[in-house]
């Protein structure tokens, strides 16, 4: 009896993680600052919005406006064309834009990373993954599972440095957070500042700016802030923030303001109001007659 070879059944290939998407971002970018002409050759190979990163889709978009016209980049133009962005920068954007060129890699590398994001990214909108869904929540699970893990006796266990691992992970969902939230102060002086001055000379602005900030809000929100995010807090230092600015102005704010914020986390976070809605609800909230300038 003859016996047939068995046959070998390879498991099918494991999408690349977020980490791994997030480094083949960072070399095609810097790539792509070093080099401007490889621009030309992965422009219509992956977009913007394959990118992971706000930031990294942001610079990606800018990248025909910074060339100039012997085909480099203008590096010192970069913080006007990420605009808000520029605040997402870590270590600064000098810091930043210098890591990103440390990491440049050949123009066919290039090519090939600019395939790979596309692919990523195709995967991830087919089939999102937890981390995708909610970042922040994913953050926190897996830092409790990992707390868990380090309660563990066996020497493996005893030799990972667990405590800076899980503080790392709680590092980054708790940047996240507190990127929005800022952004919110921002909203919420903005808004204040067009409530007490609507004939400033900084009003449009204004409201292109919270335009801006909450069209970031609304993609980087997470279901899980709900709970991590005090808006009343928020609301608060959005109102100190637009009183001493309109103080250099002799402006002050009406002076009937709810001490609660008077706005939810979905007025918020999903830019189903207009500005002028957000402006008429506010306004409802106070005497706009109290307004005073000095």
């Amino acid at each position: 009896m003859s016996l047939k070879p068995s046959r070998r059944v390879e498991s099918p290939p494991q999408p690349p993680t977020w980490g791994e998407a997030f480094a083949w971002e960072r070399e095609l970018l810097g790539t792509v600052l070093n080099d401007p002409s490889v621009y030309e050759a992965v422009r219509n190979l992956v977009g913007a919005g394959d990118f992971s990163s706000g930031l990294h889709e942001r610079l990606f978009e800018a990248v025909p406006k910074l060339m100039g016209q012997d085909g480099s980049i203008d590096l010192n133009a970069v913080r006007s064309a990420l605009g808000d962005y520029a605040w997402d920068a870590e270590g600064g954007l000098e810091f930043w834009l210098a890591g990103l060129l440390a990491k440049r890699v050949t123009g066919t590398e290039a090519v090939r990373r600019a395939y790979d994001i596309r692919a990523r990214a195709e995967h991830r909108r087919a089939r999102p993954e937890p981390i995708d869904v909610d970042s922040v929540a994913w953050c926190h699970r897996q830092a409790a599972l990992l707390t868990q893990l380090a309660g563990r006796s066996d020497p493996l266990s005893q030799e990972v440095d667990w405590q800076n691992i899980v503080e790392e992970l709680l590092y980054v969902g708790r940047s996240q957070v507190s990127g929005v939230v800022r952004k919110m102060e921002l909203v919420f002086e903005h808004l204040l500042k067009l409530l007490a001055d609507p004939n400033a000379p900084s009003r449009d602005r204004w409201r292109v700016e919270i335009d801006a900030f909450r069209t970031r809000i609304a993609r980087e929100a997470k279901p899980s802030m709900r709970q991590l995010i005090d808006l009343d807090t928020t609301w608060r230092k959005g109102m100190s923030d637009a009183a001493a600015d309109l103080a250099g102005y002799a402006v002050r704010l009406p002076r009937d303001l709810p001490d609660t914020c008077p706005f939810t986390f979905e007025d918020l976070t999903t830019e189903t109001l207009t500005l002028a809605a957000l402006l008429e609800k506010l306004a409802a909230t106070s005497d706009i007659n109290a307004t005073q300038r000095d």
